[in-house]
């Protein structure tokens, strides 16, 4: 298998984890800072509880305003972390959009190579239901000769007594349904998106097209007509 290299090394996608990582750092650090505001707030509130009288007339003399800006402080706080809490949002899906875009390249490639090792699979669940099969039919034709086969124990692969592996039950299950889906596989040797969307452009092309219908004629006055 060809050595696949890291998605770090792609410089959009260290880019757009860098921006995520600022976002969240700086989230961090508002939510720290809005906790710092409102134990200020407290502290603020239980000092303004019982006011000293001549501070409170020195600072109305002096024109200097009661409230400081704590409040438009918490204010811009908040607004922060909501903003930034929405970025990261947004940028989580820009991160996951560049991550899908050189994934759905990687396994492109990769398909020739994982189709060879599906095929290989397929080939040897094939042989482990004939092996399964073989192993069962060599005590029963004992049996059938009148002997008893117990003594031989039963080495066939089959869980409680069911063989996951036989691709042609007719009672269906998990086999028949995994075949088919690792045939489809092997031989349309592509990506089931690739798949998917091949299907649904041929769908979209063979849906008949609407013609919108022409608004019904509608008349004014002015166009001709009499206004009793």
């Amino acid at each position: 298998m060809q050595a696949i290299k890291n998605i770090t090394a792609h410089a959009d996608y260290r880019e757009a984890v860098a921006k995520l990582d600022s976002y969240r750092e700086a989230l961090t650090d508002a939510r720290q800072l809005a906790d710092d505001l409102d134990s200020e707030r407290v502290a603020h509130d239980v000092k303004d509880f019982e006011p000293n009288a001549i501070e409170l007339a020195d600072r109305l003399l002096s024109g200097v305003a009661l409230q400081d800006n704590l409040s438009k402080r918490i204010t811009e706080t908040a607004r922060k972390i909501e903003a930034l809490r929405r970025a990261i949002e947004l940028q989580q899906r820009e991160v996951l959009r560049i991550r899908g875009e050189h994934s759905r390249r990687v396994c492109r490639d990769a398909v020739g190579e994982h189709v060879a090792r599906v095929a290989r699979v397929a080939r040897a669940v094939e042989e482990m239901h004939a092996a399964n099969r073989a192993e069962q039919e060599f005590r029963a034709n004992i049996e059938a000769e009148g002997y008893s086969g117990t003594l031989l124990p039963a080495m066939a692969f089959t869980p409680h007594g069911v063989d996951y592996f036989d691709t042609r039950d007719v009672d269906g299950g998990y086999a028949p349904s995994w075949a088919r889906d690792a045939g489809d596989y092997i031989a349309s040797k592509a990506l089931p998106v690739e798949v998917y969307e091949k299907q649904a452009a041929r769908e979209a092309a063979a849906a008949p097209r609407r013609v919108p219908k022409l608004a019904a004629r509608v008349s004014y006055p002015g166009e001709g007509e009499l206004i009793a």
